[in-house]
C-alpha cells in the first residue's frame, strides 16, 4: 500500500505516513490486501491451468494409446519409425482416444493427411495376441479396408524416417 498524499511505500498496519505525516484511511488499507490476495489467487489458478495444460498436452495417454503409438510392422521395422511417429509426421489434428469398439478395448485415431487434407478415422485393437491390429479405417467419411491403413503409413515410412533422423 502507498501513501494517497505523498506515494511512498506503507508497512501494514500503519497508521500515520513516516514520510509525510499523512493519516492512512482503514479503507484504503483493506483495498491494499484485497488486491494483494486476489493477485495470489490469480498466481494459483495460473499454476493450476498450467499444470492441467502439460497434463493434457504432454501426458496422459493410456497404455493402449502408447502400445498402438509404438508399433512396427513389417514395413516399418526397416525405416526404423514407429506406427506413432509416422502418423505424427504425416498427419495434422492427430488425436488419440480411448474407446470400445464392438464392446473391446480400443483404440481410435483421428487426424487430417497433411498432403491432401483427407479426413482419416482409425480404431486399433491393442491386444497384443489378436491377429491384427486394425479394426476399422475410413477416409472423409467413407469406411475403406482397414488394412489400408497400414498402406497409408507405408506411404510416409521413408520421410518420416528421414525427418526423424533414421534414414
Amino acid at each position: 500500500m502507498y501513501c494517497e498524499n505523498c506515494g511512498k511505500k506503507l508497512e501494514k498496519g500503519e497508521v500515520f505516513c513516516e514520510n509525510c505525516g499523512t493519516k492512512v484511511s482503514s479503507v484504503d488499507a483493506k483495498k491494499s490486501d484485497l488486491m494483494k490476495n486476489n493477485r495470489n489467487l490469480i498466481y494459483v489458478g495460473l499454476v493450476v491451468v498450467a499444470i492441467v495444460l502439460a497434463f493434457v498436452f504432454f501426458g496422459g495417454q493410456s497404455e493402449e494409446v502408447k502400445l498402438i503409438k509404438s508399433w512396427q510392422n513389417a514395413f516399418l521395422e526397416d525405416e526404423n519409425v514407429t506406427f506413432g511417429e509416422v502418423v505424427d509426421y504425416a498427419m495434422t489434428n492427430v488425436k488419440w482416444k480411448d474407446v470400445t469398439y464392438e464392446g473391446k478395448k480400443a483404440v481410435r485415431l483421428s487426424g487430417v493427411d497433411k498432403e491432401t487434407g483427407t479426413k482419416i478415422v482409425a480404431i486399433f485393437d491393442p491386444d497384443v495376441e489378436a491377429d491384427t491390429i486394425f479394426l476399422y479405417y475410413e477416409e472423409n467419411g467413407e469406411e475403406e479396408n482397414a488394412l489400408e491403413m497400414a498402406f497409408y503409413v507405408t506411404e510416409y515410412a521413408d520421410e518420416a524416417a528421414e525427418y526423424f533422423g533414421r534414414e
